[in-house]
């Protein structure tokens, strides 16, 4: 799971029929020491995330079977939305 934080939004007036209703986000990789971000991706919503959030984003294979829909031609799902995160006890992020 890549640690991301959503820094907007993707319109589609074309997309597969399997993805309607869900809402397509623009999402940057979480560097965790700096909180930089790194790459920015386009992920598929299923948890009703927001712009500024930190989440938890599953890409390949495991984030087709994330939906309830099988067989949808995606590479990335926001799957969690984090409260805070903690490394080696330190806390690198809270809500």
């Amino acid at each position: 799971m890549l640690v991301c934080k959503v820094i907007g939004n993707a319109t589609s007036t074309v997309k597969d029929s399997r993805l309607e209703g869900y809402p397509l986000l623009v999402v940057g990789r979480v560097k965790l020491n700096s909180g930089q971000l790194l790459d920015e991706f386009i992920a598929v919503d299923n948890v009703g995330a927001g712009e500024g959030e930190v989440v938890g984003v599953i890409q390949g294979a495991p984030a087709q079977s994330a939906l309830e829909v099988k067989g949808v031609p995606i590479d990335a799902v926001v799957v969690s939305i984090f409260d805070s995160l903690n490394v080696e006890g330190k806390e690198i992020y809270r809500k």
